[in-house]
C-alpha cells in the first residue's frame, strides 16, 4: 500500500498500479539503505512511446480492455492527427495522474524536493550511461541486445509529428521535468516550422 504522508495531495486515491509508482511512496519501501537509480526520458519521445504502448497506449477507434484485441490497424498507428487528438484527451484529464502516466521528477524528488535516487540515467544516451554506472561499482553487468515491448517496424510517427496543442500541453503537465532534467522545451512554433519544412520539400 501508499504511505499516505509521502504522496502528494494532488494524486491520493488516483494512482492504481502500485508496481508503477515511486518507490519511495509505498508503506514498505522495498531499496532502504540500497544505492538506487533510474532512468528518465524527454517528455516529447515519451509521450509518442505512449501512444505506441502495447499497454496502455491507444486502442484504436473502438476502445477495448486488452490491446492484443484490439484491432489498431496500421493506418490508424501512423496518423499523426489520431495520435495527437489521443494526447491531447489523455493530457486534458486525470490521467497524467494515474502511475504510467506520472511526471517523472516525482520518482527522483519527494514532494518536500529533496532528491530520494542516488543515480538518473538517461534513455537518449542509456547504453554508454548505465556501463559507466556498472563501471563506478565494479559491476560486470549490460543491457540485453534484445528489446522488449519495442514499437513495431512500421511505425513511423516521431516528435516532429506533434501539432502545438499537444506540444503546449506536454510542456505544461511536465514542466518540472523539463526544469529538473535539462530537457530542451520546444516552442509551439515547433509544429508549424516542421510542417513547413516537409511542405518545402515535397515540393
Amino acid at each position: 500500500g501508499y504511505d499516505k504522508t509521502k504522496v502528494p495531495f494532488e494524486f491520493k486515491g488516483s494512482l492504481g498500479e502500485p508496481w508503477h509508482a515511486p518507490p519511495h511512496w509505498l508503506l514498505d519501501l522495498p531499496y532502504e539503505g540500497k544505492k538506487t537509480f533510474t532512468v528518465v526520458r524527454d517528455p516529447y519521445s515519451r509521450m509518442i512511446s505512449h501512444f505506441y504502448c502495447n499497454f496502455k497506449g491507444y486502442k484504436g477507434i473502438h476502445e477495448c480492455e486488452a490491446v492484443e484485441d484490439c484491432e489498431r490497424t496500421e493506418e490508424e498507428m501512423n496518423d499523426g492527427a489520431i495520435m495527437n487528438a489521443w494526447l491531447q484527451e489523455l493530457l486534458n484529464t486525470n490521467k497524467t495522474h494515474l502511475a504510467h502516466f506520472l511526471p517523472q521528477h516525482h520518482y527522483v524528488f519527494d514532494k518536500d524536493g529533496s532528491r530520494v535516487i542516488d543515480h538518473v540515467l538517461k534513455q537518449e544516451n542509456l547504453e554508454t550511461e548505465f556501463a559507466s554506472l556498472m563501471d563506478e561499482y565494479d559491476l560486470n553487468i549490460t543491457l540485453p541486445k534484445t528489446k522488449f515491448n519495442s514499437r513495431s517496424g512500421s511505425s513511423s510517427l516521431s516528435v516532429k509529428d506533434l501539432n502545438k496543442d499537444t506540444i503546449v500541453l506536454i510542456n505544461d503537465v511536465y514542466s518540472d521535468d523539463f526544469a529538473r532534467f535539462n530537457f530542451t522545451l520546444k516552442s509551439k512554433d515547433f509544429a508549424r516550422f516542421n510542417f513547413t519544412m516537409e511542405k518545402n520539400t515535397s515540393i
